[in-house]
Order: C-alpha cells, then sequence, then structure tokens
C-alpha cells in the first residue's frame, strides 16, 4: 500500500512491528521498537498502526471491518473501536459489530459508540417456520421425525445456537447419521428425553466424552475462551495437549491459529461456561491456583489474568498481593470501576491472613482506596481512607508522601487551599525521611507534589506565582521526569500562560497545546492524554478558533468520561457549552450546559455550576424566554462576588458569560442603567480583557447610557462572538 502511494512510506515503517507484534510474528531487529516501548505507548502506536492500514486500505478499495462477540472485548480491542469510530467519518471503510448486551465487555462498547452514527439491529429470535428452515439447512436433509423436529423448535425457542447444539448432541447419540453424504434420521420413533436447557445439552455431550478429553476439557474451561497449546500444556500436562485435537473433533473447541503457535477456541461460550459452572468448587479453585502459578513463571506481567486466577483459588497470600498490583495498575490507567472491583475483592480476602500480613497490606489497601474515591470526587470519604492509611504507613515512605499529597489534593478540590498545603507540606517532609537510594523516583514523587501546588495556586486566585514555581519545577522535570510528568509541565507551563495573558491565547499558544495533546495521546496515560485535550480546546475557544474548539472540547468530555474523571469532565462539558454557545449552537449548548450543571451539583463546585447557569441564561435570552433574566441572577449568584483591594466584581474571568444576556434584556426593557450595573462587571482587571473596540464602546454607555450606545456594544458583541 506504500508502493501504491496510499500509506506513506514512514507510516509503513513505523506501523509494521506493531502489526507483526500483534500477529506474533517477529521481524528480527524491529522488535526491539516493540518491546522498548512503554505499556501506554506501545497501546497507542498498536492502535494507531490498525488505523493507518485500514484507512490505507480504504483508500485503495472498500473495505469491511466485522468485529464479532465484541463482549467478550480486550482493552485494546474497545480503544481501538473507540478510535476508529471517531475517525472512520468520509471513508470507505463499513463497521460492522456484533455484540451481547449486559455482558462482558458490552457497558464499554455501549459507551463508546454512544453519540455514534450507527443503525443498531437487535436480533430476534427465529420464528418456528425459519427454525425448521434452519434445521434443514444444518441437516441438508427433509423428513425429519415429526416429533423431534417440533421438540427441537419448542426447546430452542428461537435460538440458533439452542437449535445446532440439540442437533449435535442427536448426532453423538446416534439418532442422526450420515450416510452417502447426507443426514439421516436412523429411526422414526425416539424414546428419550432432551435436555432441559442448553447447559444440560452441553453436558450431555460432554458426559459421553472419554474421560481423558473431559480432564481437559475441565483444565480448558479455566483459562479462557481461547488459549495457546503451549500455555495448555504449561498448566495441564503434555499427557493431556492430544486429548485437544480430540475434542475439536467433537466441536468442542475450534483451532482458531496454527502460526506462530497453535491456539484452540471455545466454539460457543456457553460450551466453556457450562464446563466450568460443572466444576467441584475445590478442583475449580486447585486449576485457578495452577494457572496462576503457570501464570507467574511464564506472564509475570499480566497482572489482571493474575489476580483473576488467584482471586478464584484458595491462595489468600497471592490473592492479596496480585489484587493489589492489578488495582495499583488500573489506577495508573485512570480507571474507577476495576480498581475498585479488586480493591474490594482484597478487602475481602485480608481477614484470611496472618495478622502481621494484614498489618502490612491494610493501610496500602486503604490508601489506594481513598485515592479511587478522590478520583470519584468523593473527597471526604477518601480523606477517611487516606487519614486510616497514613495512622498505619510506616514513616518516611513512598506511600505516606502520596497518601499525603493525595490527602491535599482532596482539600484542593474542595477549594481548602491552605489545608491542602498543609498536606503537601506533610508530603515533602515524607520524601525528605527517605533512606538514600532511588533518586529518580524520590525526584518523580517531588515533582508530583510540585502539580498539585500549582494546581493550587492556579485555582486558588494566585496565579502570578505560577511562573515562579514553574522555574523551580522545570529543571527537575527535564533530568528526572517521565514522559507524563514532561507532558504534566508542559500543560502546567500553558495554563500558566493563559493565566498571565488573562486568557488571550496567541497562536503560538495554540500550536503549543496541539503538540502537547499530540504527545500526550503517544506517550501519556488515558487521564493525561484527557487533560491534555481539554487544554487544546481550551486554548482553541480563547484563541477564537470556535469551530475546531467545539469539536475538540467534545473529545475531551468523552475521553474525561471514560477514565471516571469526574472533576475534569465537569469542567470540558462546561467549555464545551461555552463553545457551543459561541458558535450559536443553543440547542447543543443547553444540553451540555445542563450535563455541566448536574455535574456541578453533585460536585458542590459553584464556579463551574456559574459557567453553566450562564450559557443556560444564553439559551433563554436566544428563544426569547423571559426566564432569562432569573437565570443570569443565578449564575452570579454561583460565582459570587470578589473584592481585590477597592475593586469589587464577579469571582469569574468570564463574567461575559451572563452579562451580555442580562444587558440586552434590559436594554430591551429599556432599563439603560440596569444595563450599566452589568456592563461594568466587565471592566474588572481579573476579567478576560474584551477586544479593544467593544472595551471603548462599553466605556461610551457606561458614559452615556442610552439606546445608541447600548445597542452599539449589542451589535458589537453578537458580531464576534460574545452574544
Amino acid at each position: 500500500m506504500a508502493a501504491d502511494g496510499f500509506m506513506s512510506a514512514e507510516r509503513a515503517s513505523s506501523a509494521v512491528p506493531f502489526l507483526a507484534h500483534l500477529l506474533g510474528r517477529s521481524l528480527g531487529d524491529d522488535d526491539a521498537k516493540v518491546a522498548d516501548s512503554e505499556p501506554e505507548q506501545r497501546k497507542n502506536l498498536t492502535i494507531a498502526a490498525i488505523l493507518d492500514f485500514l484507512f490505507a486500505l480504504a483508500g485503495r478499495q472498500e473495505v469491511v471491518v466485522f468485529l464479532e462477540d465484541l463482549h467478550w472485548a480486550d482493552s485494546l480491542t474497545v480503544d481501538t473501536l473507540a478510535r476508529l469510530q471517531q475517525e472512520i467519518s468520509n471513508r470507505r471503510l463499513l463497521l460492522v459489530l456484533s455484540y451481547r448486551p449486559r455482558e462482558g465487555s458490552a457497558d464499554r462498547i455501549a459507551q463508546v459508540l454512544d453519540g455514534a452514527a450507527f443503525v443498531e439491529f437487535e436480533l430476534v429470535g427465529l420464528t418456528p417456520r425459519e427454525t425448521q428452515i434452519l434445521i434443514g439447512k444444518l441437516l441438508a436433509m427433509s423428513g425429519l421425525p415429526e416429533a423431534l423436529e417440533s421438540d427441537i423448535i419448542d426447546r430452542a425457542q428461537g435460538n440458533p445456537f439452542y437449535v445446532e447444539e440439540l442437533i449435535r448432541s442427536l448426532i453423538q447419540r446416534g439418532i442422526i447419521a450420515r450416510e452417502n453424504g447426507c443426514w439421516q434420521p436412523t429411526t422414526t420413533v425416539v424414546e428419550f428425553d432432551l435436555p432441559e436447557s442448553v447447559e444440560a445439552v452441553v453436558m450431555a455431550r460432554f458426559d459421553r466424552l472419554p474421560q481423558r478429553e473431559r480432564t481437559a476439557a475441565r483444565a480448558a474451561s479455566v483459562l479462557d475462551r481461547s488459549f495457546t497449546r503451549p500455555f495448555f500444556a504449561a498448566v495441564a500436562g503434555n499427557d493431556l495437549v492430544t486429548a485437544l485435537d480430540e475434542l475439536v473433533t467433537a466441536g468442542i473447541l475450534s483451532l482458531e491459529r496454527t502460526d506462530p503457535v497453535v491456539e484452540y477456541f471455545f466454539v460457543h461460550a456457553l460450551t466453556r461456561e457450562a464446563i466450568y459452572g460443572n466444576l467441584l468448587p475445590s478442583h475449580r479453585a486447585q486449576l485457578h491456583e495452577r494457572v496462576g502459578d503457570t501464570l507467574e513463571r511464564l506472564d509475570p506481567r499480566d497482572l489482571d489474568q493474575l489476580a483473576y486466577h488467584f482471586e478464584r483459588s484458595r491462595n489468600n497470600q497471592k490473592a492479596v498481593e496480585y489484587l493489589f498490583r492489578a488495582a495499583d495498575r488500573s489506577l495508573d490507567s485512570f480507571l474507577t470501576e476495576v480498581p475498585l472491583r479488586y480493591l474490594d475483592g482484597g478487602l475481602d480476602r485480608l481477614p484470611h491472613l496472618p495478622e502481621t500480613d494484614q498489618r502490612r497490606w491494610r493501610p496500602l489497601y486503604r490508601a489506594r482506596k481513598g485515592e479511587l474515591l478522590e478520583r470519584m470526587a468523593q473527597h471526604r470519604s477518601a480523606r477517611i481512607e487516606l487519614e486510616a492509611a497514613l495512622a498505619e504507613l510506616d514513616g518516611g515512605t513512598f506511600e505516606e508522601a502520596r497518601a499525603w499529597r493525595l490527602h491535599g489534593q482532596t482539600h484542593r478540590l474542595e477549594g481548602d487551599f491552605a489545608a491542602a498545603g498543609e498536606s503537601y507540606d506533610r508530603a515533602e517532609q515524607a520524601l525528605a525521611r527517605l533512606p538514600g537510594g532511588d533518586v529518580t523516583a524520590a525526584n518523580r514523587a517531588w515533582i508530583e507534589i510540585q502539580k498539585e501546588r500549582a494546581y493550587a495556586l492556579y485555582f486558588g486566585g494566585r496565579g502570578s506565582e505560577l511562573p515562579a514555581h514553574n522555574d523551580k519545577v522545570r529543571p527537575v522535570v527535564a533530568q528526572h521526569g517521565s514522559i507524563a510528568q514532561q507532558v504534566d509541565q508542559a500543560l502546567g507551563e500553558l495554563l500558566s500562560g493563559f493565566v498571565t495573558d488573562r486568557f488571550v491565547v496567541s497562536p503560538e499558544a495554540v500550536r503549543a497545546a496541539r503538540v502537547v495533546a499530540d504527545l500526550a495521546r503517544m506517550g501519556a496515560d488515558a487521564g493525561r492524554a484527557a487533560e491534555a485535550l481539554f487544554v487544546f480546546g481550551f486554548s482553541l475557544l480563547w484563541a477564537d478558533q470556535v469551530d475546531e474548539a467545539v469539536q475538540t472540547l467534545g473529545e475531551a468530555v468523552e475521553a474525561t468520561h471514560r477514565v471516571g474523571a469526574v472533576v475534569e469532565e465537569c469542567r470540558a462539558r462546561a467549555y464545551q457549552a461555552i463553545a457551543m454557545r459561541r458558535a450559536g449552537l443553543a440547542d447543543e449548548a443547553e444540553i451540555s450546559a445542563r450535563s455541566a450543571l448536574e455535574l456541578a451539583i453533585h460536585l458542590d463546585d459553584d464556579y463551574y455550576a456559574g459557567h453553566a447557569k450562564a450559557v443556560l441564561c444564553w439559551v433563554d435570552w436566544h428563544r426569547g424566554n423571559p426566564a432569562c433574566a432569573e437565570t443570569g441572577k443565578a449564575a452570579y449568584k454561583a460565582w459570587g462576588d470578589l473584592k481585590r483591594g477597592d475593586l469589587e466584581g464577579l469571582n469569574s474571568e468570564f463574567s461575559w458569560l451572563a452579562v451580555w444576556p442580562l444587558v440586552a434584556v434590559a436594554a430591551n426593557e429599556g432599563n439603560y442603567q440596569s444595563a450599566v450595573v452589568h456592563l461594568q462587571y466587565l471592566r474588572t482587571p481579573w476579567e478576560r480583557p474584551l477586544p479593544e473596540f467593544l472595551a471603548h464602546a462599553i466605556e461610551e454607555a457606561i458614559e452615556a447610557p442610552d439606546l445608541d450606545t447600548i445597542e452599539r456594544c449589542l451589535a458589537l458583541a453578537r458580531q464576534h462572538q460574545f452574544l
């Protein structure tokens, strides 16, 4: 495709190692490009390689991508689908998906598809006539005894899988047999009871297998729906490996692939589930522990699978260890539901450990639970967990420093910046007590504390101190910081510039924000990538690139929602609503503003509640709704008053959001003095500066308020997307 011009040679060269790795192929020296990459970076580059290949193929011809059984999808598949559906428009590519609702990854798939342009077909059961036709096609025969055919139709209840499994059972029992290339009934009278459920059908077939094949199937059922021959051998032993081929012949398994390793696949998920469900609990636990022990030897980085198997074993020590490690890693990926499940599972197992081990693990679990609750915006509950952890944690450790940093973050997000500063001081004191050793780790922990301090300065009204703070942190990040921390520092520098320049964003700042967003997509975790998307969209909005701001802030909303970052999602939705307002999209702005308001109320965040109410005020004005005045006053009340020295105004840099609709209402009523009261809010030095010509018109209106001066202000505000 590169030779045909559908993909650049550079992109093809970048994509091939990751596609080869995905397919289990080795490319020699190029394998290092994959092996040397960080896990999150490897995932992002793999997704990019898949998309580059599909889009290049679609440039040459029409392409249909069919993804089946997506309810079993892993996180890479779901993330790839998310990127694919976002970028598929205007390409000759049709995406066809099939999945079962309410199973496995179905909820995540539904979130990915939420708002996407697609046609949904709900597959309903077959009618009796359609089932009869299916039976005929499966057997390539007619004349099945009427009573038997009727029984199959009744018990299948329109489920094609049930039909197929029932027929397999008939074949195994010899009730129908293959003669002269066709299936024929062997008797006209069938005196047997058909199974009452698919599980019974599966187990009836299973019980007729030889003992060796049954033993192999039981071991396989504990693995996954698909598994490789070498891994099965490591778990179950070489003497059972050949039984897998007999299970293929019996229709229990199928061969998924043979190169580079043989991989098997349960023909039906319910087949595996039925076999697994009929294992004795003690035997099931033993098999899970055996799988966990094998994973420890062969793939110790697969923490999700290690946690899954040891949790289902009776090895309490390893269950607690791997549930914690899996939760810790998923927290780094900014997930919420997954680590919560791991943490709760580990806490349930803790009482089964010796007391000394409980004392070791309990503060770690509570600290992570506190971190998770903080991410879910349950700040007070988070502090309770963190303080309980700090009471048991050893002093002068990375864990203590991390817990104090998060403790400060809960205060910051509640607006108690003094208490936040005290907690950050305690975090730095914990680092100072560390024994000599890993200098890089200590500096990276310090950088995380300074990132929190920067946010406290930004949101605590001390933005003028950010440049000096950045000057202190920048050289440490350059020398010791991770890629993610370098992204954080770049974002911090951008935010500092926004404050210094009073949110008048230059083209250079937009370009820098775009670069940081691209860097974050490739090398940072999902949470930081979402933050970078927001900052980029925010910069576009205040650089008056409104249409692109609407799109980018929409992506930021989706990204923050996916990672469960509630505070960040509220902020993204508020500015998305503002961008939509500036674009004149009243209906869309209302939807986004109401979503932002709902989150802000949940978070008890008056600042963004004020933003949302101000947008709703504009929507009311735009529609001629007399409720506009009350909505605007509600925005004022949410922001609250701010006094700095002799100056008084609203506690918002963007009070114009509510001011302009209220000025328009006052002008319409002929109340020019009221209009002047609103306009004076735009004169505070913390308000985002308006264009010079508009500021001049405002001064004229304040000095001589009448119909002409007020209407001139309103006309200029409309012209430049402020009203």
